[in-house]
Protein backbone atom coordinates (compact mmCIF):
# COMPACT_ATOMS: atom_id res chain seq x y z
CA UNK A 1 0.00 0.00 0.00
CA UNK A 2 1.15 3.17 -0.74
CA UNK A 3 -0.13 6.49 0.65
CA UNK A 4 -2.74 9.04 -1.16
CA UNK A 5 -0.69 12.02 -2.78
CA UNK A 6 -3.36 14.06 -1.23
CA UNK A 7 -3.47 13.21 1.88
CA UNK A 8 -0.48 12.09 4.51
CA UNK A 9 -1.25 10.29 7.15
CA UNK A 10 0.02 10.89 10.89
CA UNK A 11 2.86 9.13 12.60
CA UNK A 12 0.98 6.89 15.42
CA UNK A 13 2.10 5.24 18.54
CA UNK A 14 -0.18 2.60 19.40
CA UNK A 15 0.07 1.30 22.94
CA UNK A 16 -1.65 -0.75 24.94
CA UNK A 17 -2.56 -4.09 26.86
CA UNK A 18 -3.97 -5.46 23.81
CA UNK A 19 -1.42 -5.98 21.51
CA UNK A 20 -1.85 -5.83 17.76
CA UNK A 21 -2.03 -9.42 16.49
CA UNK A 22 -3.78 -11.34 13.42
CA UNK A 23 -6.07 -13.28 15.93
CA UNK A 24 -10.00 -13.40 16.89
CA UNK A 25 -9.49 -12.85 20.03
CA UNK A 26 -10.27 -9.54 22.34
CA UNK A 27 -9.78 -6.63 20.68
CA UNK A 28 -6.60 -7.60 18.90
CA UNK A 29 -8.04 -8.49 15.52
CA UNK A 30 -10.33 -5.47 16.13
CA UNK A 31 -6.64 -3.03 15.66
CA UNK A 32 -4.65 -5.55 13.38
CA UNK A 33 -7.31 -5.27 10.75
CA UNK A 34 -7.69 -1.64 10.90
CA UNK A 35 -4.20 -1.12 11.00
CA UNK A 36 -2.62 -3.94 8.29
CA UNK A 37 -2.82 -1.14 5.42
CA UNK A 38 -1.11 1.61 7.51
CA UNK A 39 2.19 2.68 6.25
CA UNK A 40 4.63 0.63 8.27
CA UNK A 41 6.93 3.09 8.87
CA UNK A 42 4.61 5.92 10.13
CA UNK A 43 3.59 3.36 12.97
CA UNK A 44 5.12 2.11 16.26
CA UNK A 45 3.71 -0.69 18.52
CA UNK A 46 5.34 -0.50 22.07
CA UNK A 47 4.40 -3.54 24.25
CA UNK A 48 4.71 -4.87 27.54
CA UNK A 49 6.56 -8.37 28.43
CA UNK A 50 3.38 -9.28 29.50
CA UNK A 51 0.92 -8.43 26.52
CA UNK A 52 3.20 -9.19 23.45
CA UNK A 53 2.22 -10.44 19.80
CA UNK A 54 3.42 -13.64 18.90
CA UNK A 55 6.22 -12.77 15.88
CA UNK A 56 4.17 -14.74 12.92
CA UNK A 57 1.35 -12.67 13.92
CA UNK A 58 2.11 -9.27 14.33
CA UNK A 59 1.59 -6.67 11.52
CA UNK A 60 5.03 -6.92 8.65
CA UNK A 61 7.30 -4.37 8.65
CA UNK A 62 6.22 -2.23 12.04
CA UNK A 63 8.65 -1.96 14.97
CA UNK A 64 7.45 -3.48 17.85
CA UNK A 65 8.85 -2.68 21.14
CA UNK A 66 9.13 -3.10 24.75
CA UNK A 67 8.29 -1.09 27.88
CA UNK A 68 8.67 -2.36 31.50
CA UNK A 69 6.27 -1.50 34.10
CA UNK A 70 6.36 -2.19 37.77
CA UNK A 71 3.68 -4.48 38.79
CA UNK A 72 2.61 -6.08 35.61
CA UNK A 73 3.73 -9.92 36.08
CA UNK A 74 1.80 -9.93 39.75
CA UNK A 75 -2.00 -8.47 37.38
CA UNK A 76 -3.21 -12.04 37.89
CA UNK A 77 -2.80 -13.19 40.92
CA UNK A 78 -4.49 -12.97 44.43
CA UNK A 79 -2.85 -9.77 45.03
CA UNK A 80 -4.20 -7.59 41.58
CA UNK A 81 -6.50 -5.28 43.36
CA UNK A 82 -3.52 -4.21 45.12
CA UNK A 83 -1.22 -4.16 42.04
CA UNK A 84 -4.02 -2.78 40.30
CA UNK A 85 -4.12 0.17 42.42
CA UNK A 86 -0.18 0.61 42.23
CA UNK A 87 -0.22 0.82 39.15
CA UNK A 88 -3.21 3.06 39.22
CA UNK A 89 -1.47 5.66 41.16
CA UNK A 90 2.02 5.10 38.94
CA UNK A 91 0.37 5.79 35.36
CA UNK A 92 2.10 9.53 35.34
CA UNK A 93 4.97 7.69 36.39
CA UNK A 94 4.99 5.37 33.73
CA UNK A 95 4.32 8.12 31.01
CA UNK A 96 7.34 10.10 32.02
CA UNK A 97 9.06 7.18 30.71
CA UNK A 98 7.47 6.28 27.96
CA UNK A 99 9.38 8.85 25.65
CA UNK A 100 12.57 6.79 26.42
CA UNK A 101 10.93 3.71 24.73
CA UNK A 102 10.48 5.52 21.24
CA UNK A 103 13.94 4.95 20.05
CA UNK A 104 13.59 8.37 17.94
CA UNK A 105 10.19 7.49 16.75
CA UNK A 106 8.80 11.01 17.03
CA UNK A 107 4.52 10.38 17.00
CA UNK A 108 1.93 12.96 15.72
CA UNK A 109 -0.66 11.21 17.52
CA UNK A 110 -1.31 8.13 20.07
CA UNK A 111 -3.59 5.16 19.39
CA UNK A 112 -4.88 2.93 22.20
CA UNK A 113 -7.41 0.58 23.23
CA UNK A 114 -8.95 0.79 26.75
CA UNK A 115 -8.15 -1.98 28.22
CA UNK A 116 -6.28 -3.34 31.11
CA UNK A 117 -3.54 -0.44 31.90
CA UNK A 118 -1.29 0.61 29.91
CA UNK A 119 -4.02 2.54 27.63
CA UNK A 120 -4.22 4.58 30.69
CA UNK A 121 -0.45 5.09 30.28
CA UNK A 122 -0.98 5.99 26.79
CA UNK A 123 -3.48 8.50 27.76
CA UNK A 124 -1.52 10.25 29.84
CA UNK A 125 1.71 10.72 27.60
CA UNK A 126 -0.58 12.33 25.02
CA UNK A 127 -1.72 15.00 27.74
CA UNK A 128 1.69 15.28 28.68
CA UNK A 129 3.29 15.72 24.97
CA UNK A 130 0.23 17.73 24.00
CA UNK A 131 -0.75 15.00 20.69
CA UNK A 132 -3.91 13.88 19.59
CA UNK A 133 -5.58 11.00 21.68
CA UNK A 134 -7.55 7.82 19.43
CA UNK A 135 -9.29 5.93 21.97
CA UNK A 136 -10.79 2.60 21.08
CA UNK A 137 -13.70 1.03 23.78
CA UNK A 138 -13.79 -2.41 22.86
CA UNK A 139 -14.84 -3.29 26.71
CA UNK A 140 -16.31 -1.68 29.51
CA UNK A 141 -12.86 -0.65 31.14
CA UNK A 142 -14.01 -0.65 34.99
CA UNK A 143 -14.10 -4.83 35.55
CA UNK A 144 -10.60 -5.22 33.55
CA UNK A 145 -8.78 -3.11 35.93
CA UNK A 146 -8.86 -4.26 39.87
CA UNK A 147 -8.38 -1.92 42.08
CA UNK A 148 -9.06 -1.18 45.87
CA UNK A 149 -12.69 -0.18 46.65
CA UNK A 150 -11.54 3.42 48.06
CA UNK A 151 -9.63 3.84 44.50
CA UNK A 152 -12.59 3.18 42.26
CA UNK A 153 -14.07 7.11 41.79
CA UNK A 154 -10.46 7.82 40.98
CA UNK A 155 -10.71 4.78 38.77
CA UNK A 156 -13.59 6.23 37.33
CA UNK A 157 -12.16 10.00 37.23
CA UNK A 158 -9.44 8.35 35.13
CA UNK A 159 -11.87 7.13 32.54
CA UNK A 160 -13.53 10.13 32.48
CA UNK A 161 -10.49 12.54 31.86
CA UNK A 162 -8.88 10.55 29.10
CA UNK A 163 -12.19 10.03 27.23
CA UNK A 164 -13.00 13.98 27.22
CA UNK A 165 -9.41 14.86 26.08
CA UNK A 166 -9.37 12.25 23.25
CA UNK A 167 -9.26 13.67 19.70
CA UNK A 168 -11.40 10.71 18.68
CA UNK A 169 -13.61 8.16 20.95
CA UNK A 170 -14.32 5.23 18.93
CA UNK A 171 -17.09 2.97 20.56
CA UNK A 172 -17.41 -1.22 19.75
CA UNK A 173 -21.03 -0.57 19.72
CA UNK A 174 -23.89 2.08 19.20
CA UNK A 175 -24.83 0.99 23.01
CA UNK A 176 -21.80 1.91 23.91
CA UNK A 177 -21.48 5.41 22.24
CA UNK A 178 -24.74 6.47 23.84
CA UNK A 179 -24.02 5.27 27.37
CA UNK A 180 -20.65 7.07 27.82
CA UNK A 181 -22.30 10.86 25.77
CA UNK A 182 -24.90 10.15 28.63
CA UNK A 183 -22.19 9.83 31.62
CA UNK A 184 -19.26 11.95 30.25
CA UNK A 185 -20.74 14.33 27.91
CA UNK A 186 -19.06 14.26 24.97
CA UNK A 187 -20.04 12.08 21.86
CA UNK A 188 -17.91 9.02 20.33
CA UNK A 189 -18.20 7.62 16.92
CA UNK A 190 -19.16 3.91 16.32
CA UNK A 191 -16.35 1.19 15.35
CA UNK A 192 -18.22 -2.34 15.41
CA UNK A 193 -15.16 -4.58 15.04
CA UNK A 194 -14.77 -5.76 11.06
CA UNK A 195 -14.42 -8.79 8.53
CA UNK A 196 -11.16 -9.45 7.32
CA UNK A 197 -10.44 -6.83 4.22
CA UNK A 198 -10.24 -10.25 1.63
CA UNK A 199 -13.33 -11.94 2.06
CA UNK A 200 -14.08 -15.03 0.29
CA UNK A 201 -17.60 -14.94 -1.09
CA UNK A 202 -20.77 -16.65 0.25
CA UNK A 203 -20.71 -20.20 -1.34
CA UNK A 204 -24.30 -21.21 -3.61
CA UNK A 205 -24.94 -24.13 -0.77
CA UNK A 206 -23.52 -24.27 2.79
CA UNK A 207 -24.12 -26.75 4.94
CA UNK A 208 -26.83 -25.02 6.96
CA UNK A 209 -28.97 -24.53 3.54
CA UNK A 210 -29.23 -27.72 2.88
CA UNK A 211 -32.29 -29.75 3.58
CA UNK A 212 -30.00 -32.67 5.05
CA UNK A 213 -31.14 -35.27 7.74
CA UNK A 214 -28.42 -34.96 9.86
CA UNK A 215 -28.95 -33.68 13.48
CA UNK A 216 -28.12 -30.23 13.69
CA UNK A 217 -24.41 -29.02 14.44
CA UNK A 218 -23.32 -26.04 15.91
CA UNK A 219 -20.14 -24.03 15.98
CA UNK A 220 -18.74 -21.63 18.48
CA UNK A 221 -15.49 -19.71 18.01
CA UNK A 222 -13.85 -17.91 21.03
CA UNK A 223 -12.22 -18.40 24.66
CA UNK A 224 -13.92 -20.35 27.39
CA UNK A 225 -12.55 -18.23 30.41
CA UNK A 226 -15.93 -16.50 32.80
CA UNK A 227 -18.52 -18.71 34.16
CA UNK A 228 -21.44 -17.72 33.10
CA UNK A 229 -19.64 -17.92 29.60
CA UNK A 230 -19.04 -21.56 30.30
CA UNK A 231 -22.61 -22.40 31.56
CA UNK A 232 -24.62 -21.35 27.92
CA UNK A 233 -21.43 -23.31 26.28
CA UNK A 234 -22.21 -26.03 28.18
CA UNK A 235 -26.08 -26.03 28.57
CA UNK A 236 -26.08 -25.69 24.66
CA UNK A 237 -23.63 -29.40 23.88
CA UNK A 238 -26.03 -30.54 26.76
CA UNK A 239 -29.00 -29.77 24.84
CA UNK A 240 -27.66 -30.24 20.73
CA UNK A 241 -26.52 -34.02 22.40
CA UNK A 242 -30.31 -34.97 23.89
CA UNK A 243 -31.45 -34.43 20.00
CA UNK A 244 -28.13 -36.14 18.35
CA UNK A 245 -26.27 -32.69 17.56
CA UNK A 246 -22.87 -31.76 17.89
CA UNK A 247 -21.00 -28.70 19.07
CA UNK A 248 -17.86 -27.65 17.21
CA UNK A 249 -15.63 -25.60 19.70
CA UNK A 250 -12.50 -23.34 18.18
CA UNK A 251 -10.18 -22.34 20.92
CA UNK A 252 -7.02 -22.81 22.75
CA UNK A 253 -8.60 -25.27 24.74
CA UNK A 254 -6.50 -28.34 26.70
CA UNK A 255 -8.00 -31.03 27.38
CA UNK A 256 -7.86 -30.60 31.31
CA UNK A 257 -9.36 -27.20 30.54
CA UNK A 258 -12.78 -28.94 28.60
CA UNK A 259 -12.66 -31.63 31.46
CA UNK A 260 -12.70 -28.81 34.11
CA UNK A 261 -16.06 -26.93 32.90
CA UNK A 262 -17.67 -29.86 31.95
CA UNK A 263 -17.00 -30.33 27.91
CA UNK A 264 -14.86 -33.26 27.42
CA UNK A 265 -18.24 -35.19 26.25
CA UNK A 266 -19.37 -37.17 23.08
CA UNK A 267 -21.45 -34.30 21.46
CA UNK A 268 -18.81 -31.62 21.88
CA UNK A 269 -15.36 -31.56 19.31
CA UNK A 270 -12.60 -29.34 20.25
CA UNK A 271 -10.74 -28.06 16.81
CA UNK A 272 -8.44 -25.93 18.45
CA UNK A 273 -7.05 -22.60 16.93
CA UNK A 274 -7.94 -22.10 13.58
CA UNK A 275 -7.03 -19.40 10.94
CA UNK A 276 -9.61 -16.97 9.94
CA UNK A 277 -9.76 -18.28 6.42
CA UNK A 278 -9.48 -22.44 7.78
CA UNK A 279 -12.52 -21.58 10.45
CA UNK A 280 -14.83 -19.63 7.82
CA UNK A 281 -14.11 -22.56 5.22
CA UNK A 282 -15.24 -25.38 8.19
CA UNK A 283 -18.14 -23.91 9.82
CA UNK A 284 -19.78 -23.57 6.10
CA UNK A 285 -19.08 -26.97 5.17
CA UNK A 286 -19.48 -28.25 9.16
CA UNK A 287 -21.97 -26.24 10.98
CA UNK A 288 -25.83 -25.40 10.70
CA UNK A 289 -25.51 -22.34 13.50
CA UNK A 290 -23.09 -20.40 15.10
CA UNK A 291 -23.57 -19.84 18.87
CA UNK A 292 -22.86 -16.73 20.41
CA UNK A 293 -23.43 -16.79 24.17
CA UNK A 294 -23.41 -13.41 26.34
CA UNK A 295 -23.24 -13.85 30.18
CA UNK A 296 -26.17 -13.84 32.58
CA UNK A 297 -23.28 -13.10 35.30
CA UNK A 298 -24.88 -9.96 37.48
CA UNK A 299 -22.72 -7.60 39.29
CA UNK A 300 -19.47 -5.49 37.57
CA UNK A 301 -20.14 -7.56 34.04
CA UNK A 302 -23.50 -6.89 33.53
CA UNK A 303 -22.54 -3.04 31.93
CA UNK A 304 -19.85 -4.87 30.03
CA UNK A 305 -22.42 -7.26 28.42
CA UNK A 306 -24.85 -3.81 27.66
CA UNK A 307 -22.52 -1.75 26.06
CA UNK A 308 -19.84 -4.03 24.21
CA UNK A 309 -20.20 -5.67 21.23
CA UNK A 310 -18.38 -9.64 20.51
CA UNK A 311 -16.00 -9.89 18.06
CA UNK A 312 -17.36 -13.03 17.27
CA UNK A 313 -20.67 -11.85 16.25
CA UNK A 314 -18.79 -9.98 13.06
CA UNK A 315 -17.03 -13.01 12.20
CA UNK A 316 -19.82 -14.99 12.23
CA UNK A 317 -22.00 -12.94 10.08
CA UNK A 318 -19.41 -13.63 7.18
CA UNK A 319 -19.92 -17.03 7.22
CA UNK A 320 -23.51 -16.42 5.86
CA UNK A 321 -24.78 -18.96 8.51
CA UNK A 322 -27.68 -18.94 10.95
CA UNK A 323 -26.74 -17.23 14.53
CA UNK A 324 -28.20 -18.48 18.22
CA UNK A 325 -27.73 -15.71 20.66
CA UNK A 326 -28.22 -16.44 23.86
CA UNK A 327 -28.06 -13.94 26.67
CA UNK A 328 -29.99 -11.68 28.80
CA UNK A 329 -32.74 -9.19 26.96
CA UNK A 330 -30.47 -6.01 27.90
CA UNK A 331 -27.36 -7.84 26.54
CA UNK A 332 -25.38 -5.75 23.50
CA UNK A 333 -25.92 -9.00 21.38
CA UNK A 334 -29.49 -9.02 22.15
CA UNK A 335 -30.51 -5.74 21.44
CA UNK A 336 -28.30 -5.69 17.78
CA UNK A 337 -30.73 -8.88 16.94
CA UNK A 338 -34.00 -7.21 17.33
CA UNK A 339 -32.14 -4.20 16.16
CA UNK A 340 -31.37 -6.11 12.65
CA UNK A 341 -34.07 -9.32 12.68
CA UNK A 342 -34.46 -11.60 11.27
CA UNK A 343 -31.20 -12.44 11.63
CA UNK A 344 -30.95 -14.88 14.29
CA UNK A 345 -32.94 -17.19 16.95
CA UNK A 346 -33.10 -15.31 20.27
CA UNK A 347 -33.01 -16.73 23.51
CA UNK A 348 -33.05 -14.87 26.78
CA UNK A 349 -33.62 -17.00 29.36
CA UNK A 350 -31.88 -19.93 31.15
CA UNK A 351 -35.08 -22.12 30.18
CA UNK A 352 -33.81 -25.33 28.80
CA UNK A 353 -37.26 -25.63 26.88
CA UNK A 354 -36.61 -22.21 25.02
CA UNK A 355 -33.50 -23.14 23.74
CA UNK A 356 -34.79 -26.98 22.56
CA UNK A 357 -37.25 -24.48 20.82
CA UNK A 358 -34.91 -22.27 18.81
CA UNK A 359 -33.16 -25.66 17.96
CA UNK A 360 -36.42 -26.85 16.74
CA UNK A 361 -36.50 -23.46 14.46
CA UNK A 362 -32.95 -24.13 13.59
CA UNK A 363 -33.71 -27.52 11.97
CA UNK A 364 -36.09 -26.16 9.38
CA UNK A 365 -33.77 -25.72 6.50
CA UNK A 366 -35.41 -22.42 4.58
CA UNK A 367 -35.71 -20.94 8.44
CA UNK A 368 -32.31 -21.50 8.24
CA UNK A 369 -31.55 -20.04 5.01
CA UNK A 370 -33.28 -17.05 5.06
CA UNK A 371 -31.40 -16.36 8.88
CA UNK A 372 -28.11 -16.99 6.96
CA UNK A 373 -28.68 -14.70 4.18
CA UNK A 374 -30.02 -11.77 6.30
CA UNK A 375 -27.02 -12.29 8.76
CA UNK A 376 -24.76 -12.05 5.87
CA UNK A 377 -26.49 -8.76 4.66
CA UNK A 378 -26.80 -7.15 7.79
CA UNK A 379 -22.86 -8.04 8.27
CA UNK A 380 -21.92 -6.47 4.82
CA UNK A 381 -23.46 -2.94 5.24
CA UNK A 382 -22.37 -2.26 9.17
CA UNK A 383 -18.53 -4.79 9.37
CA UNK A 384 -16.69 -4.10 6.37
CA UNK A 385 -13.30 -3.42 6.32
CA UNK A 386 -13.82 -0.64 4.21
CA UNK A 387 -16.65 0.92 6.35
CA UNK A 388 -14.07 0.14 9.49
CA UNK A 389 -11.01 1.52 7.76
CA UNK A 390 -13.54 4.75 6.60
CA UNK A 391 -14.38 5.91 10.18
CA UNK A 392 -11.10 4.96 11.82
CA UNK A 393 -9.01 7.01 9.06
CA UNK A 394 -11.35 9.88 9.43
CA UNK A 395 -10.54 9.91 13.36
CA UNK A 396 -7.21 9.91 12.57
CA UNK A 397 -7.28 13.13 10.26
CA UNK A 398 -9.29 14.67 12.36
CA UNK A 399 -12.67 14.54 10.80
CA UNK A 400 -11.64 15.99 7.72
CA UNK A 401 -13.16 15.46 4.56
CA UNK A 402 -11.56 12.83 2.53
CA UNK A 403 -11.74 13.87 -0.85
CA UNK A 404 -14.91 11.87 -2.67
CA UNK A 405 -15.74 9.95 0.89
CA UNK A 406 -12.78 7.29 0.54
CA UNK A 407 -9.91 7.27 2.71
CA UNK A 408 -6.24 7.26 1.96
CA UNK A 409 -6.14 3.18 1.73
CA UNK A 410 -8.68 3.34 -0.96
CA UNK A 411 -7.15 5.86 -3.28
CA UNK A 412 -3.73 4.21 -3.13
CA UNK A 413 -4.90 0.80 -4.58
Amino acid sequence: MGISDKVTLPRVLYFSDVPIEATMFQGAGLVYRLLEDYPPDRLLAIETKQTSATAEKRLPGVAYRKFAMSGNRWRYTRLSHYVGSWMLLGASRHARRLRGALGGFSPDAVLTLTFGYSWLVAARFAEFEKLPLHLISHDDWLPTMHVLRGLRSRQDDAFRTAYQYASSRLCVSPFMEEEYRRMYGVPGQVLYPSWGKDVPPLPNKPRAYGNHAEPLVGAYAGNIFRPGYTQLIVSLAERLEARGGRLLLFGPYSTKELNSCGLQRNSVRALGVAGPTEMLSRIRAEADFAFVPMSFESGSLERNMRISFPSKLTDCTVAGLPLLIWGPEYCSAVRWAQRYAPVAEVVTSLAKEDVDTALCRLEQPQHRERLGKAAREVGDRLFSNRVAKQTFYKALMGGSKIEQNECAYDKAR
